[in-house]
């Protein structure tokens, strides 16, 4: 029987040991699980800490972006009078149209900052040729203003940030039959957020910024003309819905926008007239008289007019 007994004592003395193995492995586990478990927490947390600081940073990247922008059509508007609120309206209309024809929001938001410094190509013309008509032009100096959508893209492409804006403001005077400018894209082959801009600018131009047109019909009826030509057909339909929306014939400007050499005394200011550092030169309601258009001549030299100065039409406050 001593036998059995002693193989007894092993089994047990060695199950014992292996139970204390177990338990050593147990807790060397369960040690290594609470380390690796305080490591994950370490890791979460200094994770959602450094996600707060990239979300921080990126949304100061963001407002230095805007500000740019904002920098850019404050400076195109100081060299073309009314042109910050023109861009305005055309950001504004272009971005509702990419949106209403289901373009992302990505790319809705690149059309509209495209078109809030779509014209800053026009501070590289001459200053005889801002603000006259195409009738008005010699023909080099109609290549120049046609070319301005080109010379700034080529600006802006060197910016990483601009660069998709830029494509979009290289392409506006592309006609949808291949005959713009400068690669003679045409059809779908030009960008969208071109198409649209040079459509909504086209309208903003004629019916606000030059007023040749007194109704929005006589707008769009221009637009018709150059429909297959120089506009996409399948937009004219959702940027007619737009400006519809916003607009009647009862927006069009009471005013006229007048160069400071074109004033003449007995002329009465239509709109406050205010320097780029925000001083009221004038009120609106006064009439000009010698000495006050010497004062806004003066001014120009050390702090600009901003915005332009706008005349009321005859009959307008009668």
């Amino acid at each position: 029987m001593e036998p059995e007994t002693t193989t007894q004592n092993i089994s047990i003395e060695a199950l014992l040991e292996e139970n204390l193995r177990l338990k050593k492995e147990l807790k060397r586990q369960k040690d290594l699980y609470e380390d690796s478990h305080a490591e994950l927490i370490k890791y979460m947390i200094e994770t959602e800490v450094a996600s707060k600081k990239l979300t921080e940073a990126n949304k100061r990247l963001g407002q230095t972006f805007s500000s740019a922008v904002e920098i850019i059509q404050r400076i195109i508007d100081l060299r073309c009078p009314g042109y910050f609120e023109h861009s305005q309206r055309v950001a504004r209309i272009s971005k509702a149209i990419a949106e209403n024809i289901n373009q992302s929001k990505g790319r809705s938001a690149e059309v509209y900052l495209a078109a809030r410094i779509h014209e800053i190509g026009k501070m590289s013309l001459p200053d005889g040729i801002i603000g006259r008509s195409y009738e008005e032009m010699e023909e080099e100096e109609i290549k120049l203003i046609r070319n301005h959508y080109l010379i700034a893209a080529t600006c802006l492409e060197k910016i990483p940030q601009f660069i998709p804006i830029s494509k979009t403001i290289k392409h506006i005077r592309e006609n949808v039959d291949g005959s713009g400018l400068p690669d003679g894209l045409e059809g779908d082959k030009i960008p969208i957020g071109s198409r649209i801009i040079a459509m909504v600018d086209f309208f903003d131009t004629r019916f606000f910024v030059h007023r040749r047109c007194t109704s929005i019909d006589e707008t769009f009826d221009l637009m018709q003309e150059k429909l297959g030509v120089a506009f996409d057909p399948d937009l004219i339909g959702a940027v007619q819905e737009e400006i519809r929306k916003r607009f009647s014939n009862e927006d069009a400007p009471k005013d006229v926008q007048v160069k400071l050499n074109d004033l003449t005394p007995g002329m009465v200011l239509s709109k406050d007239v205010y320097t780029i550092t925000n001083v009221l030169l004038i009120p609106r309601g006064v009439e000009l008289t010698e000495t006050l258009i010497h004062k806004l001549q003066s001014y120009q030299s050390t702090d600009p007019i901003r915005g332009g100065i706008f005349i009321q039409s005859e009959g307008e406050g009668k």
